[in-house]
């Protein structure tokens, strides 16, 4: 996705005559506060530190939620190749900027997203397990079985289930964008104490 104009500038320019406008119903402490991170957030997109910029810009908005800030998390998310993080935060900057998104920029986003589409794969994922705990690369994505599919970027993925006893299940695979993919995660429970117990009785008796 390409810009007419420097991302990083475009950061600066929004929080300077955009959001900064737009809190002054918020204290000194929390502007000052979301200021700081924005501020950082944009000085480390310059550097090329995307992933490190990512955490100040959803910071920056966490403390002040104003949508503007949604349009640079999802450019900054495109750029860690971390689409669906960037197709989430600009189909929310769309929703929730409504008619102050002018035209020209809503045509523009709106063909980010379409991009952003294709580079988006769809896993659904079935445990043998009632109530295991499901895990995409590390992050909970719910507890089997799972109601919906999850949504995942093209390229390598880790899918894991825990079960009840620490048991766990793994598959690595890669997925392209626009796959539709089943991923089937078989959690083998541990041997029963009591059954060992019983065969080193019969072994007993037989000697």
């Amino acid at each position: 996705m390409t810009r007419n104009t420097p991302l990083c500038w475009m950061l600066a320019a929004w929080w300077m005559f955009g959001i900064v406008g737009s809190a002054r119903a918020q204290s000194p402490e929390v502007r000052n506060q979301a200021s700081a991170h924005f501020r950082q957030g944009v000085a480390l997109f310059r550097e090329g530190a995307f992933a490190a910029a990512l955490v100040e810009l959803e910071r920056a908005y966490s403390v002040m939620p104003d949508y503007r800030v949604l349009y640079n998390i999802g450019q900054t998310a495109s750029e860690l190749g971390d689409f669906v993080t960037a197709e989430r935060a600009l189909s929310q900057y769309l929703d929730k900027g409504g008619l102050q998104v002018d035209a020209a920029r809503r045509s523009e986003v709106e063909a980010d997203l379409r991009v952003l589409s294709e580079r988006i794969a769809s896993l659904t994922i079935h445990v043998d397990e009632v109530g295991a705990t499901v895990l995409v690369d590390g992050r909970d994505v719910g507890t089997s079985p799972l109601r919906s599919s999850v949504r995942v970027s093209a390229g390598r993925h880790r899918i894991e289930a825990l079960g009840d006893f620490g048991h766990t299940a793994t598959v690595s695979m890669d997925v392209a964008g626009r796959d539709v993919r089943e991923v089937a995660l078989r959690l083998s429970r541990p041997p029963s104490t009591a059954g060992v117990v019983v065969e080193e009785a019969r072994a007993t008796e037989q000697a």
